[in-house]
């Protein structure tokens, strides 16, 4: 008898049977994904191990159409003509669509109305009748629906509000009768008193509700009478108002896209090295550690290109945690760089030596040599202030007022002008970068810069200066002349004005319009930022780099 029983096949067994017996596993766009009978025979053999789809079919494909449905529509209002439906979802689509939709598809995706609306009324294509628009409205505003005293849906908010509390404590009353024994009579009096009374109350609560709903309502009466182009895909099923909406979505998206793209040129121009370490987070996480290193040591030397690798990060670093953390780490490195450089001033006295050193340049025998507070020349300051520096291959300019100031330099150096108070600073040499902070009322013109030029703190300057790119924080009331390979970069500024690199006998190799195209960080809109402008073609000036001043005569 044992014997003759017969035992079942496990579920490996039965798996491998399966595996057998059938086919591969069926591709989503192939018709039989879909087979009736197939997914019965799974149901009834081996349900609990069928895929979910395979199980219920009817719930994926509808969920599936939904889902494309929505998705075909964002894809059309952002591509246009350019996007067409994929074979699945004319699979799925074909449940839910009438047949002659589905008969007449490639004319419908032809013509771009596919899909068609669900309701026959969105395929006319018209606007919607103002009587059929007031009798929607008329159900959707609670207080306007025709009043029927059989139908409480129609009553107003008051009524209804009264005769629910009311109703509500006559039921309440009653069972309490009930529970005591008492006939419905016994104290009929007061009883009917405290239901008026609290039907009152709701009564005037309900008053409130609705003076809410008619305020809410008239809000946005007014602002649809202001603003009515915001509401024309309400009324009209042509889809003119979609274009519309799909053409100011281009319009951010690109503007959008041209500011990365400005910013990559940029760190591309400037280090090709500090762009491809740019690239990766751990290069960031990388810059900060060290950093934060040289910040822990007290008489550790900050390098120049650690600083340089900073600012290149910090341009391309989206606003977050990390951007600000390593700019806090920036600036204290600058700010310790300018202490040792202030205090090797004090400290360090004159004294002759064998390295060369950079001297400024008296413009013309009638100008006086330039003399500090402590009577030293202007060779000896050259000396002191670049054996202060703590990193080499750098001039520092600071603490100047009311003087003109003409550097001399093989090229390649890094500048540093800090302190300055209606000066005139000529740079007549091609200087690698150059740093301007808490500088006031004065005139800076710069020959051809090989990298980039930072600005911090500055007001009332007007620069001319041609350089890879030109980044500038915090500063106001800048008349520009510039000539940029990659971008001009501004945050928290206002009254920049822009104007083109003119300088007699300078020429540039290269030539374009990317001094026109001002990035500023604080306005993301397409439109035109108000922190800065062009200024008139009339104005613009051609400037001496010998003098710091605009030709006299046509240069």
């Amino acid at each position: 008898m044992v014997s003759e029983m017969e035992v079942p096949p496990t579920t490996a067994e039965r798996l491998e049977i399966l595996r057998q017996k059938e086919e591969g596993l069926r591709h989503p766009d192939s018709p039989d994904w879909f087979n009736r009978d197939y997914n019965e025979k799974l149901k009834e053999s081996l349900m609990w191990a069928a895929p979910y789809d395979a199980r219920f079919p009817q719930v994926r494909k509808q969920r599936q159409c939904f889902a494309y449905y929505v998705d075909f529509h964002r894809c059309l209002e952002l591509m246009g003509a350019d996007y067409k439906p994929c074979k699945f979802f004319k699979n799925v689509y074909k449940d839910l669509c009438p047949n002659f939709w589905v008969e007449k598809w490639d004319e419908l995706v032809e013509e771009g109305r596919f899909p068609a609306k669900f309701d026959l009324l969105g395929m006319v294509g018209e606007l919607v009748d103002a009587k059929e628009i007031a009798r929607r409205e008329s159900f959707i505003r609670a207080y306007n629906r025709p009043y029927k005293l059989l139908d409480p849906f129609t009553w107003p908010y008051p009524e209804k509000s009264a005769a629910c509390i009311g109703g509500l404590s006559l039921i309440t009353l009653h069972l309490n009768n009930l529970w005591y024994k008492k006939p419905f009579y016994y104290a009929i009096f007061p009883r009917l008193a405290a239901i008026a009374a609290v039907s009152t109350l709701g009564y005037f609560l309900g008053q409130v509700r609705e003076h809410h709903y008619r305020t809410r309502d008239a809000v946005i009466e007014h602002y649809i009478s202001l603003h009515p182009q915001d509401f024309d895909h309400l009324k009209e099923s042509s889809g003119a108002a979609f274009d519309e909406r799909r053409r100011r979505m281009l319009e951010r998206l690109n503007a959008r896209y041209a500011l990365s793209e400005a910013e990559a040129i940029a760190v591309d121009g400037t280090n090709s090295a500090a762009s491809s370490r740019s690239k990766s987070i751990s290069q960031f996480d990388d810059l900060q550690s060290r950093a934060n290193g040289l910040l822990k040591s007290s008489d550790a030397c900050v390098d120049h290109s650690l600083l340089t690798e900073i600012e290149d990060a910090l341009t391309v670093l989206p606003r977050g945690l990390q951007s600000r953390r390593l700019r806090e780490a920036y600036n204290e490195l600058r700010a310790r760089i300018q202490q040792q450089v202030i205090g090797n001033q004090k400290k360090t006295k004159f004294s002759f030596s064998a390295k060369p050193v950079i001297k400024f340049h008296v413009p013309s025998p009638d100008q006086k040599e330039i003399v500090d507070d402590n009577g030293q020349s202007a060779d000896a300051l050259q000396k002191t202030s670049s054996s202060a520096v703590p990193f080499a291959n750098s001039l520092t300019v600071t603490n100047k007022e009311d003087e003109f100031v003409k550097l001399d330099g093989k090229g390649g150096e890094d500048v540093l002008l800090n302190g300055l108070r209606k000066c005139r600073v000529s740079i007549p040499f091609n200087a690698s970068a150059i740093h301007l902070k808490d500088v006031h009322d004065t005139i800076l013109v710069f020959a051809p810069v090989s990298s980039s030029i930072l600005i911090r703190e500055c007001s009332n300057v007007i620069l001319v200066a041609a350089a890879q790119q030109i980044r500038i924080h915090s500063s106001h009331e800048l008349k520009l002349h510039v000539a940029v390979r990659a971008a001009v970069i501004i945050e928290d500024c206002d009254g920049i004005q822009m104007a083109p690199y003119r300088v007699r006998d300078v020429a540039l190799d290269w030539e374009n319009d990317n001094w026109r195209k001002v990035n500023d960080f604080n306005w993301l809109s397409a439109e035109q930022s108000p922190h800065w402008r062009v200024i008139d073609e009339s104005l613009w000036q051609t400037y001496d780099i010998a003098m710091c001043e605009p030709c006299s005569s046509p240069c």
